[in-house]
């Protein structure tokens, strides 16, 4: 036991002759490195951002696409199911003719909001969701 403790404490003697010295910066090496720290332009910042909600929209308008085709199929299986009762049938011209709208406004509010930002924000953000 007293063995160990004289091996450990030669140990630490031996390791105290070595110093490690932090040299701190000065306030105005601090303030000097923030002025070289150059800052994001504001197309860097929100390139991200605006290249998820334009991710997002084109997600949105598959999905439309995709509720809009399974629509007119079901309409069109309603149409000619209903070959004997003409309300049904004009129910399903209705739905039909209310899916085509309802997918070229999808389309247009689209257009709209790309020549929008086009003339908010700078061209090259503008395309990040081409």
């Amino acid at each position: 036991m007293k063995r160990c403790l004289l091996h450990i404490l030669s140990n630490v003697s031996a390791l105290s002759q070595f110093r490690v010295e932090s040299k701190l910066p000065s306030p105005a090496d601090f303030v000097s490195n923030l002025q070289t720290i150059e800052m994001p332009t504001k197309e860097e910042m929100l390139s991200p951002v605006l290249s998820f909600f334009c991710s997002l929209a084109d997600l949105m308008i598959y999905i439309s696409g995709a509720l809009g085709i399974l629509a007119v199929v079901l309409a069109g299986i309603k149409w000619l199911s209903s070959s004997d009762d003409p309300g049904a049938r004009k129910q399903a011209k209705q739905i039909i003719v209310a899916v085509f709208i309802g997918l070229i406004l999808v389309l247009l509010a689209k257009s709209i909001v790309e020549l929008l930002l086009a003339n908010l924000i700078s061209e090259e953000l503008t395309e990040v969701c081409k």
